[in-house]
């Protein structure tokens, strides 16, 4: 009941006053991307600078550059259920809102220790299969066949600091034109493992990253079927000679860009499907 609330929160010390203002701050909720917009709602500097404006400012960073701040917001009033998160706390739903979250989650960077472990900072999530098996059976996207997990395409790793800032934003290219892609989640550099782990995955081209390649603008794609590798053009451009041809059958003056890496997928997968 709300005067309990209000009770259990006064003996934490907040006063009276801030009670309305604390119980406000948990009804708001905000679009992702305001990094990008380089503006921040009035409201959200009012109930979080205080607290997690850099670490929100982070992530929505990477929401941006993973090229999914548009399916995002924050909201406020999100509470997990375990006393373990010391962190940012997220959950992911299904577009309609019918059914409970798929997955939730964040961060806890103590919890391994308080089981015994060393001092590690950590994030994981929990999935509910069978809220996902619902929806994707609602919308006809899985069949019997279909039950094994499927290959990635592309993998994605970075051998330097230099390439990992690289990373987000061209698993997110990838991904946005419909390639499978991944990427490894562990903190290792080392170019042997990270291969190891894309063949284990049973991935078919590997786009490697690091400083040289990315200071030229390019990546290098490795084949893992037949070790081929090639350097590629990672910089998006304008097409000057698309342009001249529509202006001169339309009129059009809009800029039209072409992306050499995702040429070159398409290329080799010219149905996205192929695995």
């Amino acid at each position: 009941p709300p005067e309990e609330f209000a009770a259990g929160l006064k003996k934490l010390g907040l006063e009276h006053g801030d009670l309305g203002e604390f119980t406000t701050s948990f009804q708001q909720k905000y679009n992702a991307g305001f990094t990008e917009k380089k503006r921040v709602d009035p409201d959200w500097e009012m109930y979080c600078a205080r607290w997690v404006r850099e670490e929100m400012e982070a992530l929505d960073r990477e929401l941006v550059n993973f090229g999914i701040a548009d399916w995002c917001e924050y909201d406020l009033g999100v509470v997990r259920g375990l006393a373990y998160y010391t962190g940012i706390v997220f959950e992911i739903h299904e577009t309609t809102g019918a059914l409970r979250a798929l997955a939730g989650g964040g961060r806890y960077d103590k919890l391994i220790e308080l089981f015994g472990g060393p001092p590690m900072p950590a994030v994981g999530f929990g999935m509910g299969d069978v809220v996902l098996t619902e929806v994707l059976a609602d919308r006809g996207l899985i069949k019997p066949e279909q039950r094994l997990p499927p290959r990635p395409q592309v993998f994605v790793v970075a051998i330097t600091e230099k390439g990992a800032a690289q990373l987000g934003g061209i698993v997110g290219r990838l991904r946005q034109e419909n390639f499978h892609t991944r990427f490894s989640y562990k903190s290792t550099r080392n170019l042997g493992k990270l291969l190891k782990e894309s063949s284990d995955a049973g991935a078919k081209y590997v786009v490697i990253l690091d400083d040289r390649i990315v200071d030229e603008r390019k990546v290098a794609v490795k084949n893992l079927k037949s070790g081929e590798q090639v350097e590629v053009p990672s910089q998006v451009e304008i097409d000057v000679e698309w342009e001249k041809r529509e202006a001169e059958i339309t009129g059009s003056k809009e800029a039209h860009c072409k992306d050499p890496l995702i040429e070159y997928f398409r290329d080799k997968f010219p149905n996205k499907s192929d695995k």
